[in-house]
């Protein structure tokens, strides 16, 4: 039974949350090895608005790099980078340009490292977390999404990335959890993954399931 690895990503241009994954192909269990929180700081000393994006992308890779290596993710592994989305673009000018930046930025280093992306919605990872009947009723907090926590992860690995991640960079921890978490729970990774499965086709938009 093969073992892949699926890497969730909370995408963002200031903060960007990634977790960590093992499953075996067609079994349920995930075992959970790592998360982190990815942070930039715009540069008010900056030449110009285009020098400061610069240094944020620069810093992003970085980071995201130096994450993969750690948990030696390479071509060799099989992994599937399950990111989130807003499928209809940012609200506002700013946050739509900074959303373009950080999709690009996502994409095409996924690309260089042979990661298998997958895209789920905000709302499907709020789906995810807290249940169809809450997502679809009341605006759901981000209290209630990291509180969901404990129904994944062990209490052990909470406290872990408690001590690692800061209070207020926590929702794009959990975040990224539910988009993993979302793949999983309607079997669209089994669907997908492997060739064990007998499919070759990796590349695939997720259906909504709402």
């Amino acid at each position: 039974m093969s073992k892949i690895y699926l890497l969730g990503i909370d995408v963002g241009f200031r903060n960007a949350g990634l977790s960590l994954f093992s499953k075996k192909v067609g079994k349920k269990k995930l075992k959970f090895i790592d998360g982190t929180v990815v942070n930039t700081i715009k540069n008010k000393k900056a030449i110009s608005v285009a020098s400061d994006d610069i240094k944020s992308v620069q810093k992003i890779n970085d980071d995201m790099i130096g994450f993969f290596q750690k948990h030696n993710l390479d071509y060799s592994r099989k992994v599937f980078a399950i990111c989130e989305f807003p499928f209809g673009g940012a609200m506002g000018a700013r946050a739509n340009r900074t959303m373009g930046i950080a999709t690009a930025q996502v994409t095409s280093l996924l690309q260089f490292y042979n990661f298998i992306p997958l895209i789920v919605t905000p709302k499907e990872v709020k789906i995810a977390m807290v249940g169809i009947k809450k997502a679809k009723g009341k605006k759901v907090s981000k209290l209630m999404v990291i509180n969901s926590l404990y129904k994944i992860l062990k209490p052990e690995a909470i406290k872990r990335m408690k001590k690692k991640i800061k209070k207020k960079d926590f929702e794009h921890f959990a975040d990224s959890v539910g988009a993993v978490r979302f793949v999983c729970n309607n079997h669209l990774i089994d669907k997908v993954c492997c060739d064990e499965l007998g499919t070759k086709k990796y590349d695939r938009i997720v259906k909504s399931y709402y």
